[in-house]
This record gives structure tokens, sequence and C-alpha cells, in this order.
């Protein structure tokens, strides 16, 4: 069968015949390989085939399932023809297969693949033709992007608008036009005023300025506008003919504009003035589009029907629009494919902006005011300006405040200074000239300086100026005088107008209590008289009176003053000797009159001091005084009678010469003095005077006091009659005259005779100081006449006269009455309270008749009573009437008060007077007034102790006081003098005592004082008692009976008193002095001083010496405290801290402390100490060998050998030599232990020997090894001058190992050594520490170890190395977010990572730093424990973060912190922290709202010494509406206060309450959303104390056993009502407010230190290191802080510090070191063998401090530490070596001493010297004392002393002599061997000299 896949061609006719057809997937002809595509179809490009889509796929099947595809856009597949694949937007595609397919013609597009504006979908792209990208193009699904263009090869994403378009289409104007220019001038009626125009700049920002003006005649405007808008890019052009752009047509700009002025009125509408623009250019434009109104008029044709002028508060807005915008044409090419006409244009409106400026002009037609004036006119106390007006600095500064403007606001102030001329009568500007202006003031000023150079009256004129230009001047006047000065006028007096001119002024001879004093032009500021600079200022154009000045000194009007004098003050003093009156300096009335009246309460005899004082208007004054005295009553004139030998008050002379007579009388004034006398003898016979002598006596006077006129008249005839004035001396008063003829002065020649029966009359004459004048005439001859008057007498006849008495029974008794012709016969009297005259007399008829020379008289009330009588005579005839002197009746109890005895002393203390009156005594016994003392105050009772003078009231807090306990009762110490010295004044008027008596007595209140019986002062008011017998240490009382004059006795009682003669005396046995922690104690027993006299505690002082009561290098001052020497009463001790001394204490001094003991009485004992020698050197350390028991040495000499090992268990000696003293002698003590320095086997014992010792009765142990076993290997440390290796070697090998070598190694870089230090022997050690290193932070070393046998040596052996990490990691910075949602709290944290600085490869430095933690705080300390960080994640190479979970939102009342700390390998570590909020802002408010009520502290109480008071503060003070800048605290050092401030509220009315918190959650550092809100916080059941106050603070005082508790904790609430303030134009209303503090703890204690140590181990006491030390300490905790508050530790900072003492810092000062718990001080120098003490001082957050108490280590050498050191070691792993018979040990040269160690005191024996002798030097004694070696260093003579054999054996290898030499250093010249050892030596000599030539 034929297949029918094969077709056979065969002839038929002309053509061919297809015999066999092929078959395509079973179809032939025309069904075989098409397929049709309703979906899909090829379409072609226009003019390429008629049929423009193609779904038949066609096609021929030319081979059996082979097809053949002719249409393009199909493919042959097998049997079918198919489409090419789908390309989106894509007409034609091509394809030979599905993979090969690509695009021939896209969509839209119109031309070819290649023409920019024809295309709306593009192919080809970089070659691509897989797709077609939509285009910019005209449809409306692409973008026409225009104006712009799309620069990637038209790709409609690409599309980029020119600037200022945007939008999809690019139709969108996007920028605003720019006004470049904007103006509108407003203009009054004339061109020619000045405009008002308004922008500046027309692109101010919003809220543009207002244009203020008060010209309200603005009549028309001028606006102008010029604005712009341009891109400044070019679009592709447009193509009219639509060839080579579809937009055809494009234009853009501003397309309109429009100006308009509105008018805004208050309640009136009126319509805008609009005015659209106009412009040549035409629209739109790019160009300059220029809009202008030029005469655009108010009120014409626009407001005319609405106003007619500007008002006040009118407004005019100014606004202007300007739109910009643009149009375009385009051509649909889809729809016409021709472009050229008449296809259509499609339109299109560019979308524009339009830009507004609105300006406002705003009229202001009010002038500024100030508001006090305003409101209160001439009443207002506030200047409007003001300078100092009354100035000597050139400097003025003008001020002003107050200044407002209701609407336009204040624009700014300028002044004018003039200096002020004058007419003759007034000050004004216009005389004057102008000084200087100020301009341009800015409104935040409220002062300007300016200068003036001369002296004058100035003004000052000053102008507020508003917005608008109204301006209010006010004027303020000031006087510049930098030499005012006041004087006296010579010319001119002062005086007492009352004075008698006779006196020249001197005596007031009247009664007036008023006396008046002149002083007319006595003062004088002649430079401010003259230039007038007082007067009146005259008013200034424009300045109203309420702006004038009228404030201060000087106003505009005159100032009152005389001749410049401004102020007059008097003061005056009346003296009676001793002050009566005094008042100080008082203004006078009127300073213009020049004078003043003084009331004053003075007496007969008085002088008063007169003061004035003239002041200028400077203050400047000046003063005159005037002295006066008194005297009203004429002289006295008794006794004038003529006397006969002893016959006295003779009548008749019995002679007629009158030589023969003589005449007597006392003359006498108390009060001034006698001036002059006169006596005249005259008859009168023919009525007229005939005189018959006279003469002028002097006055008796002249005399200093009472005793020299007693001397000086003591020849009187009647004996001396002396009497003193106050202040004129003492006088002589009897007067003794026997008249003798003298042509002068005495009888008249031819007159000196009488005539029988004659009457002749005696005239005396006496004149007082004062001029006045008394005159008594005796008659000597009987002639008819009344009787003669007598003298009437109060009191009983026979006793004195008196004057005052206490009985209402008044008597009275009268004689010389007489009638020479008929006698009296009975007499008439009368008792009044005044005398009578005689027609008085004879018409009261209450007369009282008696014949008795006597009479009585009951009064009904005290007064003072006279009687009046009258002689009756025979003949009816009344003598005239004669009055008593008076008598007064009083009953008043006289006392004194201000009593001072005179070198009393006491203690201060509190006292209660018998009224309850609690007096604060101090110690010179004045009382002073306290407040406030509670019933907790120790007080004491005096009865009298208002007797005491009174000094100020106190002024501090009287709890203050309530610390001074005192219970003596003794009031006072008085020290014995030769007199007891008192004074005192009186209670009541000292007119009315008589007398005073003072005693003494051993009880109070005595009436018959038993030691000293009553004294009288005479009337004084001070007392001296001569000799007073009162033994030491006996109390009295002073007794002090006041007596009036009426007989009424007050006594009184002060004291007890006693004296003290006696010293205190030093009983103790002796005062020693030690050195303490760099503190010089000095200590007594409290008994070594007493005094049993006095019972007051002593004064101790202390001075320093080098000898005994010597004071060379300190003087006596108070006793100090230090150390271990406290406060206490009586003192024991006193401390001198060494670094208080000028000069440090030298070695080997004496020094003596001196303590003076004082007692109240001011005596003294003064006591040296013992001697201190300060010897602080220690003995050189020597050498301690264990030896063979002295017992047990063979006979033979033997050097004596150290052994480490014995048999021996029951005994162990011991040998030591070396230690001495360069000043003491040396005592031994010695005990055993297992290990150095530990007595655990025999207890210390003090040694007889000085040089061995055997213990004996001992029961040691065997040895066991208890060396330490190798730690981890570790790989950093921090010490950087020494290191520790550790190896071992296992047992196999140990018996062969003979040396080891170790050399120290530095990484260069990888695993690249170099050599660092060189080998150095160790013997058979397998540990050694290396120090005096100086090795490099951050680099890193290792060991090697080179063991050796006989003379093999092994490979080294390498450690695995250590990096030296010395300083703490270096910090970055820190960032916080805060997530705060409502079930959702945490922090995320973002930090850098911390590195070592030191290591140079930065990841290694970062790898370094291996642990994190954190925790939460605030600038005071950690809240919170500190936390590892688990959570962390590597942000970056650089960066960590990590996540802090939160219960709660936190509370940001305060600033919170976040920390972090970060741990190197080391174990040292570093800390940073940032806020979480920012705390702090430069700018702008804080993140941080601090609570309404703050807790506040005030500083610490003193006590009277000046010492801090321990738990007691002083209260806290605000200003109303002041500040409060301190932080709110969380501690308080006080137990009697609680402060709290609540400085943001302004109610004036708050309930506050102190509430004890124990109970609320106080260690919450989270929002606390229930915080207490107490509308009554008095009603709080924990409340403990409650009240009100007006301010914005509260000081709560608790009394002493009620004071707060340690460790609790209390909080502050308060309530403030709701309350409104009404202020003149508004209301502010203050909301109620319930709120309280966060609460303060009270902390009353230091910390509780915790342990110490020296680097890592807490039980390592020494280290090798002698420059670095590595300090570590426990936390210290406060126990009250600890579990009660929101700190961890309540530790502030910790400081460090290192002394050669306990407590000292002289090695390395007391460091603040921050919150950590280790340091490394760096660079120190430490000597081998001394030991040091590390102390660390711990503040809490209250400031107390706590110290650890110091912590000792030595500092140990090398050879020490290989016995004692374990850490930090090497550890080498066992060594695999062959075994190797070498000697055990490595033995050393000996040479019988010629080879010797030479050793220093204060090194351990392995530090010393190697030295090779060369000579001895033998002393006179022919004995070797010295001898001269050579070191490495040189040669040096050495004392034998101080030389120490070395153990060797000569018998050494070559190996182990190149081995000495190496560890020698020693050179060939350094070797030198005695000849007698040659033969020995030959070999060493040898090996030397080879060896040297060669290696040294």
């Amino acid at each position: 069968m034929t297949n029918k896949n094969i077709m056979s061609i065969v002839d038929f006719g002309a053509g061919k015949l297809a015999q066999d057809i092929a078959i395509c997937d079973g179809k032939i002809k025309e069904k075989a390989c098409t397929i049709n595509y309703p979906n899909d179809k090829i379409i072609y490009r226009p003019g390429v085939s008629t049929d423009r889509g193609e779904t038949n796929s066609g096609g021929k099947c030319i081979a059996p399932n082979t097809c053949n595809c002719p249409k393009d856009g199909f493919y042959a597949d097998g049997p079918y023809c198919k489409i090419c694949s789908k390309i989106p937007n894509c007409l034609h595609r091509r394809c030979n297969s599905p993979s090969d397919n690509r695009c021939e013609y896209c969509d839209g597009e119109i031309i070819d693949e290649k023409k920019q504006y024809w295309r709306a979908y593009i192919r080809g792209i970089n070659g691509n033709y897989k797709q077609c990208v939509k285009a910019c193009s005209w449809r409306a699904n692409s973008t026409r992007c225009y104006p712009g263009s799309c620069p990637d090869h038209d790709i409609a994403t690409s599309c980029k608008c020119i600037d200022g378009f945007g939008g999809h289409q690019c139709d969108k104007i996007i920028k605003n036009s720019t006004i470049s220019y904007a103006i509108a001038s407003l203009k009054g009626p004339k061109d020619t005023s000045d405009p008002v125009e308004t922008p500046k700049d027309p692109n101010d920002p919003i809220p543009r300025e207002t244009t203020w003006t008060n010209q309200n005649l603005i009549k028309k405007a001028y606006l102008k506008v010029t604005a712009v808008f341009k891109s400044s890019e070019t679009p592709p052009a447009p193509d009219a003919t639509g060839r080579n752009h579809f937009v055809t047509e494009f234009s853009y700009g501003i397309t309109r504009g429009e100006l308009r002025l509105n008018l805004i009125r208050e309640n009136m509408t009126v319509p805008p003035i609009v005015k659209p623009c106009i412009t040549k250019n035409a629209l739109p434009t790019t160009e300059q589009f220029d809009c202008e109104e030029q005469q655009a008029y108010f009120f014409q044709n626009n407001w005319e029907n609405h106003v007619t002028s500007f008002e006040h508060n009118d407004r005019v807005i100014f606004s202007l629009s300007i739109t910009n915008g643009g149009s375009l044409k385009y051509i649909d090419r889809d729809k016409y494919r021709n472009p050229e006409p008449p296809t259509p244009r499609n339109p299109v409106t560019i979308q524009g902006r339009t830009v507004f400026r609105q300006f406002t002009f705003h009229w202001d037609l009010h002038k500024p005011f100030q508001q006090c004036v305003k409101q209160y006119v001439l009443n207002c106390t506030k200047p409007p300006v003001y300078a100092t007006d009354v100035t000597n600095n050139s400097e003025i500064t003008l001020h002003w405040n107050g200044w407002t403007d209701d609407l336009a606001g204040i624009g700014g102030y300028e002044y004018e200074v003039y200096k002020l001329g004058n007419d003759g009568t007034s000050q004004s500007e216009a005389l004057g000239k102008l000084i200087t202006t100020g301009k341009n003031i800015s409104t935040l000023d409220t002062s300007a300086t300016f200068k003036v150079t001369a002296a004058g009256m100035y003004s000052v004129v000053f102008f507020a100026i508003d917005k608008a230009g109204n301006m209010k001047p006010a004027r303020t006047l000031f006087l510049y005088d930098d030499s005012s000065h006041v004087e006296m006028n010579n010319d001119t007096t002062m005086k007492v107008e009352q004075a008698s001119k006779d006196t020249n002024y001197v005596w007031v001879d009247v009664d007036n209590p008023v006396l008046k004093v002149k002083w007319p032009g006595r003062f004088k500021n002649e430079e401010h008289y003259k230039q007038l600079w007082l007067e009146s200022v005259k008013p200034r154009n424009h300045v109203d009176t309420e702006y004038d000045d009228h404030y201060g000194k000087r106003k505009t009007t005159t100032v009152p003053h005389r001749q410049g004098i401004v102020r007059f003050e008097t003061q005056f003093t009346v003296l009676s000797p001793a002050i009566t009156q005094q008042v100080n300096f008082v203004s006078t009335s009127d300073v213009r009159d020049e004078a003043t009246s003084l009331s004053v309460t003075w007496n007969d005899g008085d002088r008063l001091d007169v003061t004035v004082r003239a002041y200028d208007i400077f203050n400047i004054f000046i003063d005159d005084v005037v002295t006066v005295f008194k005297d009203t009553s004429p002289p006295k004139i008794e006794n004038l009678w003529l006397s006969n030998g002893d016959r006295v008050n003779v009548s008749v002379h019995s002679f007629e010469d009158f030589s023969k007579m003589t005449i007597e009388w006392n003359a006498f004034d108390y009060h001034s003095g006698i001036d002059n006398l006169e006596w005249r003898l005259y008859d009168n016979y023919t009525k007229t005077d005939i005189v018959h002598g006279h003469a002028n006596l002097h006055s008796q006077g002249n005399s200093e006091n009472i005793t020299d006129c007693q001397n000086k008249y003591g020849d009187a005839p009647r004996g001396p009659s002396c009497y003193c004035t106050s202040f004129h001396g003492c006088f002589h008063k009897h007067f003794y005259v026997k008249p003798k003829i003298n042509k002068r002065s005495g009888l008249i020649t031819g007159k000196d005779k009488g005539v029988h029966d004659s009457d002749y009359y005696i005239e005396v004459t006496v004149v007082n100081k004062a001029l006045l004048k008394t005159t008594v005439v005796k008659k000597i001859t009987i002639d008819v006449s009344p009787p003669h008057e007598g003298y009437v007498h109060d009191g009983i006849r026979g006793d004195p006269e008196i004057d005052f008495q206490q009985d209402l029974h008044i008597d009275a008794h009268w004689e010389g009455f007489f009638d020479r012709e008929s006698g009296v016969e009975f007499y008439q009297f009368i008792f009044t309270d005044h005398c009578f005259n005689n027609d008085e007399f004879k018409a009261n008829n209450e007369t009282k008749e008696t014949y008795n020379t006597f009479a009585s008289f009951e009064a009904s009330k005290e007064g003072t009573y006279f009687v009046s009588l009258v002689a009756v005579n025979r003949a009816k005839e009344n003598s005239n009437v004669v009055c008593s002197d008076g008598v007064t009746i009083m009953t008043t109890m006289p006392y004194v008060q201000d009593f001072v005895m005179s070198g009393a002393k006491t203690r201060p203390r509190l006292l209660r007077d018998n009224d309850g009156t609690v007096w604060f005594l101090d110690n010179i016994l004045q009382r002073h007034f306290v407040e406030n003392i509670t019933s907790s105050c120790i007080v004491s009772n005096l009865e009298n102790v208002t007797m005491l003078p009174l000094g100020k009231p106190l002024s501090q807090n009287a709890v203050r006081l309530c610390g001074i306990k005192h219970n003596l009762y003794i009031l006072a110490v008085v020290s014995k003098e030769i007199q007891f010295k008192m004074s005192w004044k009186p209670a009541i008027n000292a007119n009315l005592i008589h007398d005073y008596e003072v005693g003494l007595s051993s009880t109070a209140s005595s009436i018959a004082p038993d030691i000293v019986s009553f004294r009288t002062t005479k009337h004084h008011t001070h007392f001296r008692l001569n000799h007073p017998d009162v033994p030491d240490g006996k109390e009295f009382y002073v007794i002090i009976k006041s007596i009036s004059k009426a007989g009424v006795e007050g006594i009184q009682s002060i004291g007890p008193f006693i004296v003290d003669t006696t010293k205190p005396r030093f009983s103790g046995s002796h005062i020693d002095v030690n050195l303490i922690n760099d503190v010089l104690i000095a200590n007594w027993t409290a008994d070594a001083f007493e005094d049993p006299d006095d019972p007051y505690p002593m004064h101790f002082k202390y001075a320093v010496g080098h000898r005994p009561n010597m004071y060379d290098i300190q003087s006596f001052q108070n006793l100090q405290i230090g150390g271990p020497c406290k406060r206490i009463v009586p003192a024991t001790c006193t401390a001198l801290s060494v670094s208080h001394l000028k000069w440090s204490l030298h070695g080997h001094h004496d020094y003596y402390f001196t303590i003076k003991a004082t007692n109240l009485a001011g005596l003294s004992v003064i006591q040296t100490s013992l001697r201190y020698t300060h010897d602080i050197q220690l003995p050189a350390e020597g050498i301690v060998m264990d030896v063979i028991p002295t017992s047990n040495l063979p006979n033979e000499a033997k050097d004596i050998e150290d052994r480490d090992f014995t048999p021996e268990r029951a005994s162990l000696a011991v040998r030591w030599s070396g230690f001495i003293h360069p000043h003491q002698h040396v005592n031994y003590s010695a005990c055993i232990g297992t290990v150095p320095r530990t007595c655990d086997i025999s207890l210390m014992k003090t040694l007889e020997t000085n040089n061995s010792y055997t213990f004996k009765g001992l029961n040691l142990q065997p040895f066991q090894d208890t060396r330490p076993t190798c730690k981890e290997d570790v790989e950093f440390q921090s010490s950087t001058t020494s290191l520790h290796v550790y190896w071992s070697i296992p047992s196999m090998y140990t018996d062969y190992i003979r040396d080891a070598f170790v050399q120290l190694e530095e990484r260069v870089f990888g695993d690249i050594w170099k050599e660092y230090r060189e080998f150095q022997y160790v013997g058979k050690h397998q540990y050694i520490t290396l120090s005096n290193l100086d090795l490099e932070p951050g680099k890193s070393y290792r060991a090697v170890v080179k063991f050796c046998a006989e003379g093999l040596c092994f490979p080294p052996v390498y450690g695995n190395g250590i990096t030296v990490i010395v300083d703490p990691p270096s910090t970055g910075n820190v960032t916080v977010h805060q997530v705060d949602e409502p079930k959702h709290h945490q922090l995320s944290v973002t930090f850098e990572r911390m590195y070592d600085p030191d290591i140079k490869d930065p990841a290694e430095a970062q790898r370094v730093v291996n642990y994190y933690e954190w925790a939460l705080g605030d600038n005071v300390g950690i809240h919170t424990i500190w936390n590892e960080i688990d959570n962390a994640t590597v942000v970056d190479m650089e960066h960590i973060r990590f996540t802090v979970p939160l219960n709660n939102s936190l509370d940001f009342s305060k600033c919170r912190k976040i920390f972090i700390r970060g741990y190197n390998k080391a174990g040292i570590w570093s800390m940073v922290s940032t806020e979480i909020k920012t705390c702090k802002v430069n700018e702008g408010d804080s993140l941080i709202v601090s609570n309404v009520v703050i807790d506040a502290i005030g500083i610490q109480e003193t006590t009277m010494d000046g010492t801090k008071r321990d738990g007691y503060g002083h209260d806290i003070y605000i200003e109303v509406n002041g500040r409060w800048d301190e932080s709110d605290v969380d501690y308080t050092p006080y137990k009697n206060i609680i402060s709290g401030t609540w400085p943001l509220l302004r109610h004036k009315n708050y309930t506050w309450a102190v509430i004890d918190s124990e109970n609320l959650d106080i260690t919450s550092y989270y929002k606390d959303d229930a915080k207490l809100k107490l509308k009554d916080p008095c009603s709080h059941p924990d409340s403990i104390k409650c009240g009100f106050t007006d301010k914005e603070y509260v000081n709560v005082i608790f009394d002493i056993n009620k004071e707060l508790e340690h460790g609790k904790r209390y909080i502050v609430c308060i309530h403030a009502p709701k309350k409104e303030i009404q202020y003149e134009k508004w209301t502010e209303v203050l909301e109620e407010t319930n709120t309280c503090s966060d609460g303060v703890t009270v902390d009353l204690t230091p910390p509780t230190p915790g342990q110490v140590w020296i680097g890592i181990d807490p039980d390592r006491k020494y280290q090798s290191s002698s420059s670095d030390i590595f300090v570590s300490w426990d936390t210290f905790t406060d126990v009250e802080e600890y579990k009660k508050t929101v700190h961890s530790s309540g530790i502030k900072e910790y400081q460090v510090g290192i002394g050669s003492t306990k407590g000292g810092t002289d090695v390395f000062p007391y460091t603040t070191v921050g919150l950590v718990n280790h340091y490394t001080i760096h660079d120190v120098r430490l000597q081998n063998g001394h030991e040091y003490y590390a102390s660390v001082k711990g503040s809490v957050n209250d400031n107390r401090t706590s110290s650890i108490s110091p912590v000792l280590f030595n500092i140990i050498p090398s050879h020490y530490m290989e016995e004692k050191s374990n850490e930090n070691f090497w550890k080498l792993e066992s060594l695999a070596i062959n075994p190797a018979g070498i000697d055990e040990d490595l033995k050393y040269l000996q040479t019988y001493q010629q080879t010797s160690l030479r050793f220093d005191d204060m090194l351990p024996r392995s530090k010393w010297k190697l030295a090779i002798v060369e000579e001895l030097v033998t002393g006179n004694d022919g004995h070797v004392r010295a001898t001269v070696v050579k070191t490495s260093t040189g040669r040096t003579t050495r004392p034998i002393i101080k030389l120490y054999s070395i153990e060797v054996n000569v018998n050494l290898t070559l190996y182990e002599l190149k081995i000495l030499l190496i560890a020698l250093k020693l050179t060939k010249t350094h070797v030198v061997l005695y000849q007698k050892e040659k033969q020995q030596c030959e070999r060493m000599k040898e090996f030397t000299s080879g060896y040297m030539d060669n290696n040294l």
C-alpha cells in the first residue's frame, strides 16, 4: 500500500496533477494549515495592505504536517500556521517562531517609528521590539506633557513639565505669579503732604504688619502693583502646521489683575472701591504686568455717601489679586492624520493660580498713655518716666513703665535732655539748652542711660510714640551735683529764744516747758541757693500736668528751703548731770522758719544741749550745737540777822558804832550758783534812803569739788558750809560781814554812827549766774508795824522738814512771827493745794484759828499740799501770808532696772520672768526678747530678770535657742577686784527717789543682808563696794533697796553671783600627743582641768611649738575636732591636721601642745603636753634566717646558713641582723605563722636578745604543698608595670630540669613578636612576677620560658599572650525612642558600641567590650537594679539596639535617663546615659513638666558658735510671684521641718497638709494615675499637720519630741478653690487645684560602707606594681533609701584616695570617680616594701558622706610574690624534654668576704646591689671599719655594718660562672681576685678573660 503522505507528481496535459496530496493534521487543501483568530488579528500599517485586519492565518500544507505560511504576522508550526504571540499595544507582530516575536507596527504609530510627536506608542527602544511603550502624545490616556518634554525616548513616564507647571498633562500652573512691587500710598488734600504707604515688602509672611496712621484728612490713594509670571524653562516650540508637533498653539502668563480698597468701620457697611487692572500688553503675558491707579479718591463717587473723613479705629484694607493661566491647541492625530487645515485644533485651557495680597491701614487718633496716670491722674504713685531725681553720678539712667496704647500699641520711645536755665525766679528749658537726645528706642526697653558733665538742674522730656505716630510727652526732673556741700555762716549764731540776752543767751530763767531755738541764716548750700536749683520749674508746652514731674524730692514745684537747706533736724539732751531726757533727731515742721520748738522736761540747774543738723537735698549735712542752762528761781537768802558773839537773830544793835556790828546771812543757789552779792546799810527816816555803807562781796565759789570748798573755807567763823551745783562748781553759802570804813567798799566816813531809837535797814542783794536777783532787808530797829512774818514748815516740830510722805495725815509748824510793840495774839491757817496770797486769804472763810504754833490736816487723796498762814497781833493786824514749801503725799513703790555688775560674766541661756515672759540672757547679762518658744525648750526661772539691761530682740528662729542646755542656777561669775562696781537706772521718776541702799546677802530678797549690810549710795545710781569680804565660791545676792522721798522702800535682789579669784588647775597626770591619719591629737582626761570655784564649763584653746610653752608653730586658737577627737563637754582632746600647717612635720623633731583652760572669770591655767617626737621612719628591714638552734651548733666556727627544712617539730630558731634606725633604739618582737605576717602558731613575743631567739614547746606540722594552683589562662589585664607568669613541668621531667629562663615578647602584628625584655634566670621556680615594666596599653605581650639541663637548653615554650587594657571603654551616643501606647510601653534604645581606646584594630577594640547592662535613673542616681542586655540586635558595625519593657507610662515630672554600662574583658567598665525626653531646651519649653507642688529644703541651721546643727534646717522663702529655681528634692537631712512650694499657682488661698506616705507606693518611677487629689487635705487619715496660707509656699515646723522619723517619706498636699481675678479688660479664671508633691524621705544617717580591696581578689592585701593601683569596693547601702526609695543604693557618687597613713591622701588625693565600684589609678610612685592605704568615700543624695575604713596593702617585691601571688598567670603546658643530669641548684661564687653584697635599709635582700671588695679601711683602733667596693655603677666607700657576704661556692663550673657574670652585669675591670687565692681560681680567670673579651 502506498504511503498516504507520499506525493507523486504526474504530467496531465499542460499542467500537473497531484496524484498524492500532502496532508497536514489530516486536512488537505484550504482546510489545512489555516487557523482563524476571532479575538486577535494582525493590523498592518496603512498602505501596506488593503486588509487592515487579518484574523485568518492562511497557509499551505506543503509536506506532511508541514505548512507554508506566507502571511505576515503568522508562522509555521507543524501542520498549522499560527498567529504571532500578542505584544500589548502592538498591531502588527512578525515572527518565525513563538520565541522570536517582534512588533512591526505599534498602535498610534502614525508615520513611522522614529517620527517624534507622531506616535502614541513607541517600539525599538534600545533595540527592543518586543514591546510598545506609551509615548507622550495627544491621546487622553497618555499625557501631552506640554509645556514640557519626555526626554527618555518620548516615553510618557519620563514626562517632565517645565518650571511652574504640573499635573498629568502639564496643564496646571503650580507656581504663583511673582509680585515684585506693590504699594498703596494714601495722601492728604495736598500732594505735598507726607504719604502713608504700605507695604514695605509685598511678600512679607502672613500675618502682615498693619500700617498705622493718625492722618484723618487723607483724601485719595495711589495704587500700583508690578507682577510677572514666566517659567525659567522654554517648552518645545508648537507648530502651527502640525507637522513637527501635535501642539499647534501655546500661550501663558498673567491673565488678569484687580485692586480693591475696603473701608471697615464699626456698625457701618461701606462698598469697596474696585479697580480692574488695565495693561497695554496682550494677555496672558509673560512680560512685566503693571497695574496702576493714579488717583483713587475716597470721598468722590465711592464713599461720599457714607463717610467724609477718617475716624479713630477706621481700617482701609488694600487688597490685590494677580491671576495667571494660559491655553494651547493640539491635533488629534488618530482622527486627523493630515495636519493641514482645515484639520480642527482641540483647545485646552491652562489652569492657573491667583495670588492675593492684603495690606491694612489702621487709623489711631488717640495718644498713648501711662496706665497709672490714666487711672489715678495726679494720685498716681508710679511716675510715667523717672530718673534718680537727686544724684551725684554723672551717668543717668532713665526709667519708664506702664505705657500702653489702646489700639495701635507703642511703637517706640524718644527723649530730650535739657539743662535748665533761670530767669531769677524759676527754671525752664527755654532759658537752658538741649544736651542730648535719644531716638528710636525699642518698645522692649524700659530704661536708657546718658551722661551729664556739669552740675545743674536738668529735665528729660520723654515721648511715648504709638505706631500711628501719636506722641504723648512726659517730663521728669533731676538735679546733678557731684560736689554738693553744706556750710555754716560765721556771721550768725544759734540761740534759744527763752534764754536771757543779758547772759549772752546762756541761761534760761523762765519756767516754760516749750523752748524755741532759732538759727536764722546759720546754714547754707550756696551753690544750690544762688543757682536757683531748688526753685520751681515752669510748665512745658504739651506736657500735661499729670504727666509732669510731681514725684520724689525734685518736682516742678519749689523745694522748700532756706539758703539751699531743705531740712533741719534737731536733737537735744538734758543732763542733770546724768541724762534725764534725750530726743533723737527730729525734723522741724517748716525748713523756712529756721527755728523749732522743743518740749523739754528739765529742772533748775539742768543743762540742755541742742544739736541742729542742716541737710541739703543730697542729704549732706552739717551739725551745730548750742548749750543753755536753766535757772528760774532766784538765789535764796536765809538767816539775815545781826549777831553778837554766840547770840544770833538780834534786832537791836547795842552800839551806835556800826563798825562794831556783825551781819550774817546764808546766800545760795543750788542750781546755778552765786554770781555776785551786795549789802547796804541805810535809813529811811526822811523817806529817802540815806546810805551809811555798802560793799560788793565775792561769790565764794570757784571750787572744783566739795572737798576743795571745805578746805578753802575751813577757817570760816562758823565753819565751812559748802554746796555744789551740777555744772558750775562748788560754793560756800555763809557770809560774815563786819563793816569797816572804806571809801569804796564799806562804811561811809561820817555816817558810820547810828542814832538812838531810829530805824535802820540792812539790805542784802544776791545775783545768781542766771542774773536773777534776790534782795532781803533786815530792819534792826523797832517801829509800829504789823507782826513780822516768820517761817512755816511742813512736819512735826523737832523733826527735819519733810517734802514727801506716805501718810494722808499732814503736820505743819511755824516760827519767827513777832510784833515788837504788841506781840502775836493768834494765828490763822488753811491747808490747800496751792499757796494763798493776801487778798485770797482775806476772802476765804474756811481758814482756821489757833493759838499754837503747829497744826495738822487729813488729806483725802495723794497730792501736794501747802499751808498758808498769817500772824495776828493784838491790834488785829495781819502779817503777810506766809506759805510752806509744800509736802507731797505718795505711796508708789520705787524700784530699779538695767542693773549692771561690772566684770560679771555668764553662759547664754533662756530665762522666764515672773510674768511668764521668756528672755534670752547673753554672756554679758543682757536680756533679749524671743518669740515662739515652745514647751519643749529648756527655760529657767529668774525672779528679777527684768532688772537686767534690755538688748535688741533676737531675729533668729527660737527653736535654735532651745538647744542651749544649761542647768546651772548661778546667774554669773564675778572676778574679785578691789571693788564691786555696779550701776542701775531708776524705774520711776528719779526726782521721787530719796536714796538707794545696797547690800550683799546669802539669800534672795533679804531685808537684812548678812554678808554686807545695807549701805547708802547717797542718791547715786551707782555703787562701789570697797574690799567686799566675799569668799571665793560663795554664792551671794545683790540686794538693792530703793527709798522714795516719801519713805516707801522697794527691795530687789539679783543673783546668785559667785566670786572667782582662783585660776583653774591642772590635776591630770599628763597630756599626750599622737599622730593619727595625718592628724596630731592631744588627749587629756575629762577631769584633768578643774575649777571647783566656778561651776561653768571652761573654755579651751591650744597652741603648738617646738619647745614647752612655745607657740612658734601655731598660736592659741579654739580647739579643733578631727579623726578620733570629737566635740564633747568637757573637752578632752584637740586635733591639728598636718595639712593645715604652713610647714609639714619634720622628721625627728619635737613638738609640744600647750592647752589653755579659761574659766568664766577670765582666769586661765596653761599646761604643756608630753613631748611628741615625729619619728615616722620605720627601722630598716634586716635579714631574718631560720637557723639551727645554738645548742646544736658544732664548736668550730661556721657561717650561719639559712635553712629551708628542719626535722624539728618542737622548736624553731631564728636569727636576724640589719634592723637599724637612725634615731631610735630598735626593740624586737617575733612570732611564728604558717604564712608570712601571721601568728597562728606562736603569739607575738617581745624578745630580750638583739640577734636571735629559739621558740620552744612547739607542735609544728609536716610540710604540705599548698602552692597555688594555676588559674584559667587570662587574656587581659590592667596593670602596666607588672605581669605574672606561671608554668608547670610534668613530674617525669622535674628531675632533669635544673634551670629556667623567662623572656617577655611584644606582638608586632599578627603572629609576629619581638623581644621586649631579655631572658631572666628564675632557677627551678614555676612562677614569677615580672615587675618594673612599662607596658603599653592596647598592646599584647607573651611570656617565653626556656628550660635548661646542665649545659643543654630546650626549645622555648610560648604563652598565649595577654593584652593590656588600662582605660575604661570609650563610649558614644545613645538615642531613645519611647513607645507609649495604651497597652504597649517600652523604650527602644540604640547606642554606639563601646570600644577600647588603646587597641588599634577597630574590630578587636569592640570585641574587648563583651558585656552590657542597663538601668533607669535621673540626674540624682539610679532607680533600678542593673539588668543584663539580653535582647540586643546588631544594627550595623557601630550600633546595637535593645528594648526596655515598661509596665506603664514613665513619670516625666523629673528628668528620666537610661544608663548603659559596658564591661571590657579586664573587668573595667564605662557608663553612658541620655535623657529619655529632652530635659532642657535652649529655645523653647522643656519637655519635663515639674509637679505643681515641689518638695524643697532650706539651708542647715548653725549653733551659737557657728557649727552646723545636725538634723535641723532653716525655712524657705519665695517673694510674691517669684520663681523657684531649685529642683524637686527626694531627701531631706532635717527632722524639724518640711517645706513645699507651688510657685506657678496664684490663688492666694491654700489649705495644706503634711501626710505620712508610708503606705503609699514610693518606689515607682512610673506615672502615678492614682495620685492623691484631696479637696480637704486635713481630713486625710495620715495627715500629721495641716493649716492655711496665702503664700505660694509653706514651712511646717515640728517641735522637739514630735520631729520627723528617720526613713519615713512625707508628702505635701494642697487644695486651692476656684478663683476669678478681675482685671481691667479681662477676667482670669483660676480653676480649683487639688494636688500633692511626690514626697521627700527623711535621711538622718550616712550610708553604710562596703568592703574595699586591691585588684580583683577581696582577700588580697598586696601587689607588686609600683605605679598602678586597681581599687575595688562593694556598693554602699543606705537602709532607709535602699528599701523605701527609688534609688537602689542611695549613693550619689564615690571618691577614692590613697595615702601612706590610714585615711591619708598624700599619695593620691580624693578624686570623684562617679557611681562606679572600681577605679584604676595610674602613674603613682610607690616604694617597694612600704604599706599604703586605700580609702573610699560615698556621698548620698542629701550630701551626707560615709567613708570605708582604710584598707592596708603592701608593695611586695617579686621574690615575695613568687610565694604569694596566685592570679593572672600564663599556664604553659607540660614540656617534653630529655632528662639530663645537671646540678639541682645554681650556686654563687664565695670569695671569703672579698665579694660582698651591699644592702639598703629600705629594700629587701633580693634587691641589694652586688659589689666586689677592693680595699679594707681600718680605724684608729686598728679594726676594719669600712671598705672600698666596686659596683656596676662605680666605686664607693661602704661601712662594714652595711655589707653582707654572699653564701657562694668557689668551685663553680664555667657554665655557672657565666651565669653569675651575666647576673652581676660585671665588666672585666670589676673582677678583682686576691693573689692568695690565685691557685684556686686559675680556672675561673681563664674563663673570665676569654668570656669578657668575647662577650662583655
